[in-house]
């Protein structure tokens, strides 16, 4: 009878385990539950860690705008992918001081927005790829000295843009990040190429799209008469090769080396 009774109970709690099992395995497989979405006025944002990420704004918003700098009393972070996408009657931006990133395609055809403004003392380090992507009216932005990574396509098709300073902070730019900027006339930039470092993609038409400096005249614009660059240690072989519009370039003192041919074609 014992024995029984012994036998009955060890069936018993395999039953409740292998229920709780069951019960288990929707739990376990559910996703892990999304971040909640506040919002105030125009914007929606998430809040993580006490940071507040802008992740949408409607679209109607419109005219001058000044980002603010709290959100349900956090400070504002972070410009999420996508936030402000085809904001088309945006014609200015001001970003509070508090934002450490524009992510991708956070402007992303905003097609009225004529300036971009950053609070003073800007904290920002990161403009993410196609952050201001087909922003076509833009004429005005200032990089702050904070900036350390502009990605892919940040500016494409930007083609009112007329001049930009990339600050000496910066690192890194990605391809085609000034792609489509069809009346530029001048820009100011830390190194050639991609990268500080000078490891690869050396070429200066490499952030107009060109795949290798045989392709710089076809993708750095025609309107752009000059460039200063303000870093760097070397400038690489063939790096301006067949860049015919170019009329000024300002080096750096602490640029040591050019490569041969590194201004072949530059015929004016």
């Amino acid at each position: 009878m014992t024995h029984t009774r012994t036998l009955k109970k060890a069936l018993l709690a395999a039953l409740l385990v292998a229920a709780t099992a069951l019960l288990l395995i929707p739990l376990l497989s559910m996703p892990a539950s999304a971040a909640i979405e506040y919002t105030s006025g125009y914007y929606t944002y998430t809040v993580t860690d006490g940071k507040a990420t802008i992740t949408d704004v409607n679209t109607s918003i419109s005219g001058a705008v000044t980002i603010p700098s709290k959100l349900g009393g956090y400070p504002v972070t972070s410009i999420g992918s996508s936030a402000f996408e085809d904001c088309a009657s945006l014609t200015s931006i001001t970003i509070p001081s508090s934002v450490t990133s524009i992510d991708s395609y956070a402007f992303d055809g905003c097609s009225s927005l004529t300036s971009v403004t950053f609070g003073e003392n800007s904290q920002l380090t990161s403009i993410g790829g196609a952050a201001f992507y087909n922003c076509s009216s833009l004429t005005s932005i200032s990089i702050p000295s904070s900036v350390t990574s502009i990605g892919g396509w940040a500016f494409y098709n930007c083609s009112s843009l007329t001049s930009i300073q990339i600050p000496s902070s910066v690192t890194s730019i990605g391809s085609y990040a000034f792609d489509g900027c069809s009346s530029l006339e001048s820009i100011t930039l830390p190194f050639v190429g991609a990268s500080l470092d000078g490891k690869e993609n050396t070429h200066f038409g490499y952030i107009f799209g060109a795949e290798s400096y045989s392709k710089n005249k076809g993708c750095v614009p025609a309107s752009l008469k000059t460039i200063v660059i303000t870093g760097g240690k070397s400038i690489d072989r063939y790096a301006f090769y067949d860049c015919s519009s170019l009329t000024s370039i300002t080096i750096p003192s602490s640029v040591t080396s050019i490569g041969s041919y590194a201004f072949d074609g530059c015929s004016s």
